[in-house]
């Protein structure tokens, strides 16, 4: 069994990098490996000077510090577009076979300095009782990363809760990042409902809102966009993912974000 998740690893690395303070001349990059945790450490504090242990990891936004950096990753297909790196980092380790709470990855920061601590899922336990810790908390799927039975908070057909009480990924059936309650069918919280709802009752030709519910569906409610994106998921021309952007600004479907020429959808 591996003693650390692959993509939490990767995540954490191409985070750093990407997130760490350019400006503190002479510092560097660590990464210290124990034997029952890997400390990665980045110069500068969280960008919006907030205190990581003291958020829901989960519920964290993605604000880049270096955005140019930020977009030769995604270029190079190292870093998703959408959605928080604490977000992916703690979902690998939930999916993990050998998951459990004491095993959960750990934040710390200050102004000046951002470590991720990921522990050794292999860590106390012996090789003897991996097959008995398995059957204790599982059995589960290792593709998948769902239960193989009925038991707990997922359908083993559908993958997704037995409630509607979420948070989940439509797609994978896994705990996501956005409030809920959800709908089982749907998988989209009611705040997205209420926003295609919207969308759908406004005059506009089929493909205009197909391309915006597209749209939707790759940004969500918290992440922006903007003309260059929009050319990317859509595969709409410049004039036209500009055309666009005009709809949605008339429509009131987008309001501006804090980085240049990028919006949000906004459901106000």
């Amino acid at each position: 069994m591996p003693d650390y998740p692959e993509r939490a690893v990767n995540e954490s690395l191409v985070n750093t990098i990407i997130h760490r303070d350019y400006l503190d001349i002479g510092s560097e990059i660590h990464v210290d490996i124990f034997d029952d945790r890997m400390e990665i450490y980045s110069p500068g504090g969280m960008f919006d000077g907030t205190i990581v242990q003291n958020l829901d990891t989960d519920m964290v936004l993605s604000k880049r510090r270096n955005p140019v950096i930020a977009d030769l990753f995604d270029r190079m297909h190292l870093m998703e577009r959408r959605g928080s790196g604490f977000k992916k980092i703690n979902e690998d380790y939930r999916r993990a076979l050998l998951s459990r709470p004491e095993v959960q990855p750990k934040y710390y920061s200050n102004h000046a300095t951002f470590i991720i601590t990921l522990f050794n899922l292999n860590y106390g336990i012996a090789a003897e009782n991996i097959r008995d810790f398995i059957i204790k908390t599982g059995p589960f799927d290792r593709e998948t990363g769902l239960p193989d039975d009925k038991t707990g908070p997922f359908d083993h057909e559908t993958g997704l809760p037995d409630d509607k009480t979420g948070p989940f990924d439509n797609e994978t059936g896994l705990p996501d990042n956005k409030t809920g309650p959800f709908d089982r069918e749907t998988g989209y919280s009611v705040q997205d409902q209420n926003f295609l709802e919207r969308v759908r009752s406004l005059v506009l030709n089929n493909r205009t809102r197909k391309n915006i519910e597209i749209l939707f569906e790759e940004y969500g409610l918290e992440y922006s966009f903007g003309r260059a994106e929009i050319m990317h998921v859509t595969g709409l021309s410049r004039s036209s993912a500009t055309e666009l952007l005009t709809r949605l600004k008339l429509n009131g479907l987008i309001i501006p974000a804090e980085e240049r020429n990028k919006y949000h959808f906004t459901i106000v």
